[in-house]
């Protein structure tokens, strides 16, 4: 039996209301034609209730070599024409009983649609013009034996009438794109997506362990807290599983909870690694970094081919104590970044493109490869900031080469008196000059942001209008918990008052120490109505205040 793809068209009825989107489906007992609509169903139309153009295209659809369906007759045009004549004698004769204008526009309707199927059949092949034939003699015996009666409409048509139905495709799936595509799909993923990816279904997990996908390994910002040493092992050992490891040429790992011990893994398990980035990992000490690479050096067992390293600015060095039988003799963080360019040097058997280098002034700071002058702009030159300080106002840095010491633009260096370190200023800009005026009353400079031992950084600059004051004699702080201080100009406008309880501390003595509280931070007593306390002052006086 020969199997038909029919298509889904639209389907209209003689009397110019009916319409029904559907495929053709089969005729039944050459009386009805089963049709199958979109959602599936299946209904059944009277053959004679179609329009000439839908009964065209059944009998295209039916069309087959004699040799295949003998029970076609074989089309005779004469027999044709002369046959269609006298069934419109015989039908207008044995309507008589019908009105006269019914049966002359019934009669008129059907020479209309015997003389269309017949102009139709001229476009038609051999074997479409036996259906043809078969399918009219069908139709003129049915309009023969019977008047033209107009027919209801079914539901479908009211339906149909208002709007199409929409064709629903198959759901979309993702396995069903090419390869190629899937490819460039996974080589833009990250590397938990691809995983994640790759173990829904066979297809997808044959085709993202193509070499293609695995050229380069990085990880969302939301998944770097759990991108520890156990999961970059994981990931590499299942690289290895499906022989992509020498495939992988870049690696970032920016922001990761790893430590040093990621980093030498990484360049034994991927030997083809070109670049490898591992900027803000603060759990990578530099010096332990530089020790196990020295380390892994000396045994010359691996060969690397990486040739680009970003380090960041800067790392922890991390516990030195913790470093024993060291092999290295590393001061400070530029020497660490020293021995750790040097050490993948001599891994690669070539020069290591890093982001950070060793000062050659002084060997002992850490610095990039261009200096940005003010005099002379951007310059090759490593040299770090203790060499050539930036200040503290403007943040400008002199290289003070030959060419550069002609130009007008200098720093000249101060002690901070509240942190004592280093402070920079140029002669430059008119705050940078002012600045370098002492306190009339201590005869103090003070950074802009003074670093504590303890690593905490404390401003010197006033919340409101931003001038960097002497913490001692001209900021005025607030302690009600806003962590405000003003200059001695804002803090009348703040209208900030002394806290009435005072409070005692222990670590000065016998000395009371007045509170300053500003008016967003003051609170006042339910019991008696008192005024101008901080919230650690309130407590205490509501604790009297009761008894």
């Amino acid at each position: 039996m020969i199997d038909y793809n029919h298509e889904v068209r639209l389907w209209e009825g003689n009397d110019g209301k009916f319409q029904v989107m559907a495929s053709y489906a089969g005729l039944f007992k050459n009386t009805k034609v089963k049709l199958q609509k979109v959602n599936g169903s299946m209904i059944a139309i009277p053959l004679d209730f179609l329009c000439h153009d839908d009964i065209s295209y059944i009998s295209a659809t039916l069309a087959l070599p004699s040799a295949q369906n003998p029970h076609l007759p074989i089309f005779k045009p004469d027999e044709f024409y002369s046959s269609q004549s006298s069934d419109q004698l015989s039908s207008s004769s044995s309507s008589s009983k019908v009105p006269e204008n019914k049966s002359q526009d019934s009669s008129s309707r059907f020479h209309e649609k015997a003389v269309s199927v017949a102009v139709t059949t001229k476009c038609l092949d051999n074997n479409s013009l036996n259906a043809e034939y078969y399918m009219s003699q069908h139709v003129q015996e049915k309009y023969s034996s019977r008047p033209y009666i107009r027919t209801k409409p079914l539901i479908s048509s009211l339906i149909g009438r208002k709007s199409l139905p929409v064709v629903y495709s198959r759901p979309f799936s993702l396995s069903n794109l090419p390869d190629r595509v899937l490819v460039m799909i996974g080589f833009s993923l990250d590397v938990r997506s691809r995983i994640r990816l790759a173990s829904t279904c066979q297809k997808l997990f044959k085709v993202l362990f193509y070499p293609e996908v695995w050229s380069s390994l990085w990880f969302l910002y939301e998944d770097l807290y759990t991108v520890n040493d156990s999961r970059i092992i994981a990931i590499a050992e299942t690289l290895v599983k499906h022989k992509v490891q020498n495939l992988i040429e870049s690696v970032n790992l920016d922001g990761s909870v790893i430590t040093a011990l990621t980093v030498i893994n990484l360049l034994k398990y991927f030997p083809c690694l070109e670049y490898l980035s591992i900027r803000t990992c603060w759990q990578v000490f530099s010096l332990d970094l530089a020790t196990r690479l020295d380390q892994l050096a000396n045994d010359s067992l691996y060969g690397i081919s990486l040739s680009h390293l970003r380090l960041g600015k800067v790392l922890l060095r991390g516990p030195v104590k913790d470093i024993r039988n060291a092999s290295i003799d590393s001061k400070s963080y530029g020497q660490d970044v020293g021995f750790i360019t040097h050490a993948l040097s001599r891994l690669a058997g070539h020069l290591i493109d890093s982001d950070c280098h060793l000062c050659q002034f002084c060997n002992l700071g850490a610095a990039i490869s261009t200096f940005d002058c003010a005099a002379c702009g951007r310059i090759p030159l490593t040299k770090c900031y203790v060499c050539a300080p930036q200040c503290n106002r403007c943040s400008i840095r002199v290289c003070g080469t030959a060419a550069c010491r002609q130009v007008l633009a200098k720093l000249q260096t101060f002690r901070c008196a509240r942190c004592e370190n280093p402070l920079s200023l140029c002669n430059t800009r008119r705050e940078c000059i002012e600045a370098q005026k002492s306190c009339s009353k201590c005869d103090g400079v003070y950074h802009t942001q003074c670093r504590m031992n303890n690593d905490i950084y404390v401003s010197n600059k006033c919340s409101k209008c931003g001038v960097v004051c002497c913490p001692r004699c001209e900021l005025v702080g607030c302690s009600g918990g806003c962590l405000g201080q003003w200059c001695h100009t804002c803090a009348n406008k703040e209208d900030i008052k002394h806290c009435k309880c005072f409070i005692v501390q222990k670590s000065v003595g016998n000395s009371v120490l007045k509170r300053n509280v500003c008016r967003r931070c003051r609170r006042s007593c339910k019991n008696c109505g008192g005024g101008s306390f901080c919230v650690r002052c309130l407590g205490l006086h509501v604790a009297k205040c009761k008894s």
